[in-house]
């Protein structure tokens, strides 16, 4: 991972690597990668260089993928558990993951499911963070606003 590569970190969404700096902890000195996530209030996350194989970062993915997304959101079937606990436990797994069409399928089983207003104050949680996380990568991505990737992320859900 370099300076300036945009990355997707797992449960906050898009960011970027900003720098690389060395920190003198007292004793000694660590090298840390600043992590930017721009679309989580500015959130600056420092991890050790030596702990950041422990992360699942990829890439951001490219414009078609999206595209798929995209239609992807606009399929009728996404089915979840009735009992909440079980569906919150395989969301939770699904959000966790790198995979977009995982989110996606959190964000728009959620909304379906909030629609015939079924759920619980942690799922409209998770279903405002599915949408959060989706919608920053597509921003970054994309280059389009946060108004604009919303207003689009709609409509794909409702058509």
């Amino acid at each position: 991972m370099d300076v300036g590569e945009k990355i997707f970190y797992p449960m906050h969404g898009a960011g970027l690597i900003k720098s690389i700096e060395d920190k003198d902890l007292g004793d000694y000195c660590e090298r840390f990668y600043v992590i930017e996530l721009p679309f989580e209030q500015n959130l600056h996350i420092f991890i050790k260089e030596d702990d950041i194989d422990k992360f699942e970062f990829r890439k951001l993915v490219n414009e078609d993928t999206l595209d798929e997304v995209y239609n992807y959101l606009n399929n009728e079937e996404f089915p979840m558990p009735n009992n909440w606990v079980q569906r919150y436990k395989e969301n939770t797994k699904r959000l966790k993951s790198s995979d977009i069409f995982n989110i996606a399928y959190v964000l728009k089983g959620l909304a379906i499911r909030n629609e015939k207003g079924k759920l619980s104050l942690k799922e409209l949680f998770m279903l405002n963070l599915a949408k959060r996380i989706l919608v920053s990568e597509f921003v970054m991505v994309s280059g389009f606003s946060k108004n604009k990737i919303n207003k689009i992320i709609e409509y794909s859900m409702e058509h």
